[in-house]
């Protein structure tokens, strides 16, 4: 299907022009003119019913989806019963308040939705957040009125915000479709109005080479939906998105906002920004990668940030970065809090300085790289880049292959060679001539990559290079779990919004780790951190020795590398007590102890333990372990620490009905901005090379009109040979 909602048919009717895009090997098409409309109509008619067959289907799948908004101006205006345009959509405004206290930072996010038009309307957005948020609190702030949320199970708060929508009641509904994507419905807002949503998560800190990083995701990349899409019109669509449900992402449909127009960006809210730093030791730097901030020192280690712009569009993630004195790098950190009789413990565990040699053994990498046209723009040039040095660093000693994929993926080499000058030269020749455009099936790349042994001797890694624009995660997560035996798979993340949940999880299920690039200017920076780590010993075999009857989260401890920090929780039944973690490095055993009594106390403690032990629970469902067990026992910890997972979500209701019993309600869904660098007509002009498969329709039909074309030749030509 189209990403603006039109099925095959639509297309097919359309006379509108459209960008002129590159034309790829089937892997896009620009839009054609009505003669070649009518000519391709033709063809199908030809071809006899197999490609009626084919139409019939995307006609049907087209009245279903007719309901759906449009990626383009048509999402930004709300319409009356007669269809005619009654004013401007909602309005978002976003106001984001960091604190940022040792390792974790307490965010608060304020969505003003604001109802210009003449009706009454239900405002719905779908945002993203940190992969690790954990979000716990929701308030409705209607002028001087506060209505504060509470967690239920999924299922009972989306009927509590249905009954008081239906009732007139002003509600707001915040459920997780992704660990970092949720979707934020606000019912019943008056006409000339607004409502103010605010959320609150708590969230752990990564640190990377002595750098620590707070992400705020500020926009997200159109995802790719692989797989037949569902024939009932009731489960093809459960959502307000412009992607149909489909086998493979049976929530297609709610992860997919309509994002608006280049020409329409001017019409976008921007987001307003502030954070306060206090690190607890002195700082040696702090900067705002991605955008202009002016930067106060309060104190030592204390610093205020706002936007140098005051607000800024939502088009790509915001970035603060810091980084300790060198004489005060810390090699451990742990926090607790105690609840009743719980003790909630935070540890960070720095890992040893990598040793000066190098690996012993050679390598054999594999580069997959990433070509869909969601990559198209900035985003390509920088995974090239990254490719092209990454490349480079080889030893003559390793072995290497390069795998590029969209809509399929090409192998540069039948297996792995040597990495000898002229392979190497060759490789480069291909890199520099990739260009993106297609769909993202990157499920077939990774079999490829992760089939088959290393060579004797040698240590198996891949690296893989994508913005992660897919809806069909566990699927590609199971792949890995599958077959990454003892390879490890290290994610590079490009682009101004990658998808960081896909970067972290398949790094977490390929026991490697993620890095991500936003700008050409910090590939060699990023890439040559990676490529260290890749080519130093690092930590395995981890084991940690706990207190009696701990709960720990995460059960299945990664490998760990040089620069990149251990992160543990765990819910401890008494005070008191140490932990020991125990590893092999290159020189020997590595041991760190750490006394849970030192550890400094800090509010928010329980609530990361149970967001990793619910990301511990969820990764136990894409590994195949039973799902009921492990709803049941997610479902509890969301409940007792109030906190939105996949199973509970958080619900508030005002008790007063607002709307009149005759005044019609409007359902309008926010659309997005396309993250800075992507290239909108690449992915949303003609068929959408993030959509789901209105291709394949066109590609099945133009199979049989090509059938019936080859028929009529050949009898054409048979007759002439006859007459001769």
């Amino acid at each position: 299907m189209r990403a603006d909602g039109q099925g095959l048919t639509g297309f097919l009717d359309s006379a509108v022009p459209a960008p002129d895009v590159r034309r790829g090997t089937g892997r896009f098409f620009a839009r054609p003119s009505v003669r070649t409309d009518r000519l391709v109509m033709t063809l199908m008619l030809l071809a006899g019913p197999g490609s009626l067959s084919v139409l019939s289907q995307a006609h049907a799948i087209e009245r279903d989806e007719a309901r759906l908004n449009s990626v383009e101006s048509a999402a930004l205006l709300l319409r009356g019963p007669d269809g005619e345009i009654e004013g401007r959509a909602i309005e978002l405004g976003v106001d984001v308040a960091v604190s940022i206290g040792g390792v974790l930072a307490h965010v608060e996010v304020s969505q003003e939705f604001r109802n210009d038009g003449k009706a009454w309307a239900e405002g719905v957005y779908v945002f993203p957040l940190p992969d690790n948020a954990a979000v716990d609190s929701l308030e409705i702030r209607i002028g001087e009125r506060v209505v504060k949320g509470i967690v239920q199970e999924r299922g009972m708060a989306r009927v509590s915000y249905e009954t008081a929508k239906a009732r007139g009641q002003r509600g707001a509904l915040v459920e997780q479709e992704r660990p970092n994507l949720f979707t934020v419905s606000v019912s019943n807002i008056p006409p000339g109005e607004a409502v103010s949503v605010e959320l609150k998560y708590l969230q752990t800190l990564r640190q990377v080479d002595r750098w620590y990083r707070f992400r705020f995701p500020l926009a997200m990349t159109p995802r790719y939906i692989p797989g037949r899409p569902f024939e009932q019109p009731e489960i093809r669509h459960t959502g307000s998105g412009w992607a149909g449900n489909t086998r493979s992402v049976p929530d297609a449909s709610r992860i997919s906002p309509p994002v608006v127009s280049p020409r329409e960006r001017e019409a976008m809210r921007q987001v307003r920004l502030t954070a306060a730093l206090n690190s607890g030791f002195a700082l040696e730097s702090v900067d705002s990668t991605y955008h202009d901030a002016v930067i106060t020192r309060r104190g030592t280690g204390r610093y205020e940030i706002a936007l140098a712009a005051g607000e800024v569009p939502m088009d790509r993630d915001f970035e603060l970065v810091w980084s300790p004195l060198a004489r005060d790098t810390p090699e451990a950190m742990a926090f607790r809090e105690v609840i009743g009789d719980d003790t909630y413990l935070l540890l960070t565990l720095m890992p040893p300085a990598p040793e000066s040699a190098l690996i012993a053994r050679p390598r054999e990498v594999v580069f997959i790289i990433d070509v869909s046209g969601s990559m198209a723009g900035a985003s390509i040039r920088q995974a090239t880049a990254a490719l092209g040095l990454a490349l480079s660093r080889l030893r003559p000693d390793d072995r290497f292959n390069v795998i590029a994929f969209s809509d399929s993926h090409h192998a540069l080499f039948g297996a792995p060679v040597p990495a000898d000058p002229s392979h190497l030269s060759r490789a480069e020749r291909f890199v520099a001539g990739l260009e993106a455009s297609g769909g993202t099936e990157m499920r077939a790349a990774l079999d490829a990559a992760l089939t088959g042994d290393a060579a004797a001797g040698h240590l198996r890694q891949i690296v893989f290079v994508t913005d992660g624009s897919v809806g069909n995660e566990t699927e590609i997560f199971r792949l890995i779990e599958r077959k990454a035996g003892d390879a490890r798979l290290f994610t590079v993340g490009i682009g101004s919004a990658p998808n960081t949940s896909f970067m972290s999880g398949a790094a977490r299920f390929g026991r490697g780790t993620f890095t991500l690039i936003g700008s050409t200017d910090e590939v060699e920076e990023k890439m040559t951190g990676l490529l260290s780590r890749l080519e130093h010993p690092m930590v395995t075999d981890l084991e940690v020795d706990w207190p009696v009857g701990a709960d720990a989260a995460p059960e299945r401890l990664p490998d760990l590398y040089a620069g990149e920090p251990l992160v543990l929780a765990a819910r401890l039944p008494e005070r008191g007590g140490e932990v020991k973690v125990r590893g092999m490095v290159a020189g020997g055993a590595w041991t760190r102890v750490v006394r849970v009594d030192d550890a400094v106390l800090q509010q928010g403690a329980s609530k990361i333990w149970a967001r990793l032990r619910i990301g511990a629970l969820m990764d136990a469902v894409t590994r195949g372990e039973d799902q009921n067990r492990i709803r049941s026992e997610v479902t509890a910890l969301g409940l007792r620490h109030q906190l939105v997972t996949r199973y509970t979500s958080l619900v508030a209701v005002e008790s007063a009905p607002t709307r009149p019993p005759a005044a019609q309600l409007h359902s309008e869904t926010v659309p997005q901005m396309l993250p800075a660098g992507q290239q909108y007509a690449v992915i949303f002009g003609g068929f959408p090379a993030t959509a789901t498969p209105a291709t394949a329709h066109l590609a099945a039909g133009g199979a049989a009109a090509g059938a019936a074309l080859l028929l009529v030749g050949w009898r054409r030509f048979g007759n002439r040979r006859t007459r001769a």
